[in-house]
């Protein structure tokens, strides 16, 4: 039987990809194989029309945040990418048989604030794990990029895309200022929750960005009632609360660290996107309804 043919994307979006290694064994735990891994994501970059956002290489699985025109295009660059991936290691290891578990599992991502709880999300992984006491600890991820750590070579990300995609007013510096400030107060917060929607659902966003894609059937390849991974139960669209309760440090908002607070929801605690400090609500009474719901019609 054949594999079920992978939805894709005709206009520009941003994807969450995930993908874990054989039976999630840590087929990535030494430093030289993640290294390795970094290398052909570069190559990746160079030759496919695909920009990379963020990206996180753990010891057993690999979150990346990219963008693209089409979704046949990111198709075509996770081929290449995990396939050169998986046969470098083969080839150190003198091993055969699979390295990935299956195949990766995209997710669709809105621009603007969703974009922004995904970067952070996915920039707290190990940290969540417990594996670093700060995110740029771990090596292998896009944070140390923003942060401008040594010893990261040459650069993977698409600042410019990335920028523009965040719908952020203002310079890198600005920027890496704002997500440095972010993450501290993540990382003093205590906050570890894992929430699996970022990986399970087919897309994330406002429901009018949900309800656009089902009106145009944007997605081809698979019906939108019963689209499923391989080997999966079908993956809902989810429509995401507005971000949580948070001290604002976006360099954009009127008066800079404002003080502000965000719409909180109880249990998950992401930060906004940059523009999104200008809706942010001291009182949680003022902010809008936070219940989610899944959206497969």
């Amino acid at each position: 039987m054949g594999r079920t043919k992978r939805s894709a994307l005709t206009e520009p979006a941003c994807y969450h990809i995930t993908h874990r290694c054989q039976e999630r064994r840590f087929l990535l735990r030494f430093a030289t194989d993640r290294r390795s891994y970094l290398r052909r994501l570069r190559q990746m970059a160079d030759a496919y029309p695909v920009s990379v956002l963020d990206y996180m290489v753990t010891c057993n699985h690999v979150h990346l945040l990219v963008w693209a025109r089409r979704g046949e295009d990111v198709a075509a660059a996770m081929h290449f990418l995990q396939g050169c991936a998986a046969r470098d290691y083969n080839r150190r290891k003198a091993r055969e048989g699979a390295f990935w578990r299956g195949r990766y599992h995209p997710t669709l991502i809105e621009s603007g604030q969703h974009l922004s709880r995904c970067l952070f999300y996915i920039d707290m992984n190990m940290v969540r794990a417990g594996a670093a006491a700060r995110p740029e600890d771990w090596e292998s991820c896009g944070c140390r990029e923003f942060a401008g750590a040594s010893g990261c070579g040459r650069p993977v990300i698409d600042r410019e895309r990335l920028l523009e995609c965040l719908q952020f007013d203002g310079q890198w510096s600005a920027f890496a200022d704002w997500h440095g400030r972010t993450l501290d107060a993540l990382v003093s917060s205590g906050w570890r929750a894992r929430e699996a929607v970022w990986t399970t659902a087919a897309a994330i966003g406002s429901r009018a960005f949900l309800d656009r894609l089902v009106a145009g059937r944007q997605w081809r390849g698979a019906r939108w009632r019963n689209w499923r991974p391989r080997n999966g139960p079908r993956r809902p669209l989810q429509s995401m609360p507005p971000a949580p309760s948070m001290r604002c440090t976006c360099p954009s908002a009127p008066g800079g660290d404002s003080g502000k607070t965000c719409s909180s929801r109880q249990g998950t605690a992401e930060p906004p996107g940059p523009r999104d400090a200008e809706t942010c609500s001291a009182d949680s009474k003022t902010a809008p309804k936070t219940a989610s719901f899944t959206h497969a019609a």
